[in-house]
């Protein structure tokens, strides 16, 4: 007998299925906003039910793994597939016989960055560039850098080769 086929999808929020929100929860927080339910408990089974990797895996009778993350970039997803699928080959957790790998791209301008903060090692991250600079105060050391690096090295000839090399 054959083997189910396996989906694996990765991408950003689209793949995700960032926005996917149940009805009933939209009516129940009419002051919230859809991006607010994307990381709620109350809506992971809806979005995870009616995100599309799942709807796709329903009309191919298939198993669907999806590894995506809201706002990544591209060397990020290929990076995470590439680990994803060697783990889960020498765990036998799928066969690579009837296996799909689906990349949901990001826009190409994305980028990820580690940031370390000197004076707190506790408030270590991973930094995603976006062309927005949001979410950091005027006077911190990321939004400075996001300032630079938007005048200086934020250019169509980089992230469209990097986008390119991905």
């Amino acid at each position: 007998m054959k083997d189910k086929m396996t989906i694996i999808c990765n991408g950003d929020s689209w793949t995700y299925g960032s926005e996917v929100v149940s009805p009933e929860l939209l009516l129940k927080y009419p002051d919230k906003q859809c991006f607010d339910f994307d990381f709620d408990e109350k809506n992971d089974r809806y979005r995870s039910d009616n995100n599309w990797p799942t709807q796709l895996a329903k009309e191919l009778n298939a198993r669907t793994l999806n590894i995506s993350r809201v706002a990544d970039d591209n060397n990020a997803i290929l990076n995470r597939t590439i680990n994803f699928v060697l783990q889960g080959l020498q765990n036998k957790t799928f066969s690579g016989d009837n296996l799909m790998i689906i990349h949901g791209w990001t826009t190409p301008e994305r980028r990820e960055f580690w940031y370390r903060n000197p004076a707190d090692a506790s408030d270590n991250f991973l930094y995603r560039l976006s062309p927005h600079g949001i979410g950091f105060s005027k006077d911190s050391d990321i939004y400075k850098f996001w300032k630079l690096y938007m005048m200086n090295f934020w250019n169509p000839e980089e992230y469209i080769t990097r986008h390119i090399i991905n």
